[in-house]
């Protein structure tokens, strides 16, 4: 699903939709003035009203599952996070680091050892990949240092492929094109969020031989 800033009504002006349908014109002329990440901010609240009437209320607590595909960061009033699932999107009043952790508790760690345990299996350091939930084929890396407002969190297992952004008219660096044929503009470069994806991939790869060795030592040894 992709949204246009230009709006039908008026070249002065582009209409953002909010959850209680009301709608808010901002002026077109202040977008020049604005940074990248919140243009793509802006780009997430163009919501078509089809959508809005199915979301009735913000969620206080959302649980990662196998049909998250992405965590998003937003500044506003009401929610903290954009949440990007297979057929819908949620809106959550945690924030996507808050929401992570609350995940890796469900999956049976604390978000602090699952960070430790792939520093020491992979010796990432920075913007280290967290399996959320290894069993279920959980795995998220981050786009930023996990705690700067910016921060992204990607599910691995959706992604088809990341490519770079030919469009010199959007503030978007790059594209993560998801498996059910979603497309997400994304401001970091195409190098930095491939990177993050081999480093994951890399994560899903020694978790798999770490449960394989574990399967094949007996009890006692």
């Amino acid at each position: 699903m992709k949204f246009s800033l230009e709006s039908p009504k008026t070249k002065y002006y582009v209409t953002l939709m909010t959850l209680s349908s009301q709608l808010i014109p901002f002026p077109i002329q202040l977008l020049k003035f604005q940074t990248p990440r919140f243009l793509l901010q802006l780009s997430h609240l163009l919501i078509p009203p089809k959508e809005c009437k199915k979301m009735n209320t913000i969620l206080n607590y959302y649980e990662v599952n196998q049909n998250t595909m992405a965590l998003l960061p937003i500044a506003h009033l009401d929610y903290s996070t954009i949440i990007l699932e297979k057929e819908r999107k949620f809106y959550a009043k945690l924030t996507p680091l808050q929401l992570i952790k609350a995940a890796c508790l469900e999956g049976g760690a604390s978000y602090e050892g699952r960070r430790k345990a792939v520093t020491h299996l992979t010796g990432a350091i920075q913007k280290v990949p967290i399996p959320i939930d290894p069993r279920r084929d959980i795995f998220a890396f981050p786009t930023h240092s996990p705690t700067a407002f910016e921060c992204n969190w990607i599910f691995y297992h959706h992604i088809k492929s990341i490519v770079p952004s030919n469009n010199t008219s959007n503030t978007a660096q790059s594209i993560i094109q998801f498996k059910n044929h979603q497309e997400l503009p994304m401001a970091e470069s195409h190098y930095l969020l491939q990177k993050q994806y081999t480093r994951t991939a890399m994560c899903i790869l020694q978790y798999a031989t770490l449960e394989r060795m574990q399967a094949h030592t007996p009890i006692g040894m």
